[in-house]
């Protein structure tokens, strides 16, 4: 199993304090209640106003909690991404939420894989239905059917273009730090619900696209026969599998053991 170093969820923070003021505003709509009927049993035309406060409350709460579901997600995301990397070998560090300033500027990376072959950036999205785009474009669209048959589209910015910037700042930050070494970016699709086409216009990948349903979205070409690993997932879902393969036999780089240790200690 690869070496897991624990850190702060910044998306966990941010969901647990959504939840409060959730639960904040659903206690005033409870207050507001109040305050109407017993503005009613004394005949007062104001009673109207605690319904409004009531309204007002419950939708300031649903609007709340919508958000927090989509951090929820992207929480689930990423811990399921967190525990399939963990079935790397024993020679790889898997740091989560791992942060950088390069340039003045920041990145919070959702995981990062550090092996005697190299560092890896893995962008997780927890989507579900369709998910489909170009990838060198700047968004892409996810397409939802709702249980009365109706379908929504969202458009969403490009991950890969998101994992690009991280690749760039890392790279960087570990060159001001003495450390020289290749970063490869790549997005996981984590959701078994999610379906996803990408498609790239020609010319070489430099980002590979998986997804947890799909053994393959788009991949550079790196051979993937080398490795193998059995982590009892349904035989139809082999896109974990891939990214695995993926990472370990990635040659782009040969990190020494000190280097390795040198650049974990950089990103806790």
């Amino acid at each position: 199993m690869a070496i897991y170093h624990d850190r702060k969820n910044n998306l966990e923070s941010e969901y647990e304090e959504l939840v409060r003021k959730s639960k904040k505003y659903s206690k005033y709509s409870i207050i507001c209640i109040v305050v109407a009927v017993a503005l009613i049993l004394l005949n007062s035309p104001l009673a109207f106003l605690g319904f409004v406060g009531v309204a007002l409350c419950f939708v300031k709460s649903g609007s709340i909690m919508s958000k927090a579901n989509v951090l929820a997600q992207g929480i689930e995301g990423e811990a399921n991404t967190r525990k399939l990397l963990s079935v790397l070998p024993d020679t790889y560090h898997v740091i989560p939420n791992a942060e950088v300033v390069y340039e003045g500027k920041h990145s919070e990376m959702d995981s990062v894989i550090v092996g005697n072959n190299g560092v890896f950036i893995v962008e997780t999205k927890n989507k579900v239905g369709r998910i489909y785009g170009v990838l060198d474009e700047h968004d892409w669209t996810q397409e939802k059917t709702s249980r009365g048959g109706n379908v929504y589209t969202d458009e969403f910015y490009n991950p890969a273009k998101q994992v690009a910037t991280h690749v760039y700042r890392l790279s960087g930050f570990l060159k001001q730090n003495g450390v020289h070494t290749w970063v490869q970016g790549m997005v996981f699709f984590s959701s078994a619900e999610g379906i996803v086409d990408i498609t790239a216009k020609g010319g070489e990948v430099k980002t590979p696209v998986f997804s947890i349903r799909n053994e393959l979205v788009i991949n550079r070409g790196s051979s993937t026969d080398d490795f193998r690993v059995n982590i009892g997932t349904p035989a139809e879902y082999l896109g974990e599998t891939n990214i695995l393969k993926y990472i370990a036999n990635h040659k782009k780089q040969t990190l020494t053991p000190a280097q390795v240790e040198k650049i974990v200690g950089l990103l806790l």
